[in-house]
């Protein structure tokens, strides 16, 4: 069964950002086929530049950095929301695939399970 996570949440919207990334890591710790795509806010938890700490959260991208460790290949980020935030690839924490808004809908039907933040 292949689980695709659609994080929205910017890393500092409360916990529930931290808790996608556990869930996610679980089950690929649990060699379950794990995938993400992050967009709107979702994209700023790659920022390598968060500042957590002024709201007393942890930096969410170093956990991201851990999707290699477990076998889960590079995130998809949509293309248009990075773009509208004013980000680039090299401003992300670690390496992505791309993925053109217009194709986020076809994305979906690859997954058995679609899971929302």
């Amino acid at each position: 069964m292949r689980h695709l996570f659609v994080i929205r949440r910017g890393p500092h919207e409360g916990g529930r950002p931290q808790e996608t990334l556990d869930v996610l890591l679980t089950l690929a710790a649990f060699d379950q086929a794990v995938d993400a795509v992050l967009l709107d806010a979702g994209v700023w938890q790659l920022h390598r530049n968060q500042r957590g700490e002024t709201l007393a959260r942890k930096n969410i991208a170093v956990l991201w950095q851990a999707l290699e460790i477990y076998g889960v290949d590079p995130p998809w980020v949509e293309r248009e929301s990075l773009a509208e935030r004013g980000l680039r690839e090299a401003d992300l924490v670690l390496p992505v695939r791309l993925l053109a808004r217009e194709r986020f809908s076809g994305l979906l039907q690859d997954y058995d399970r679609v899971v929302g933040d």
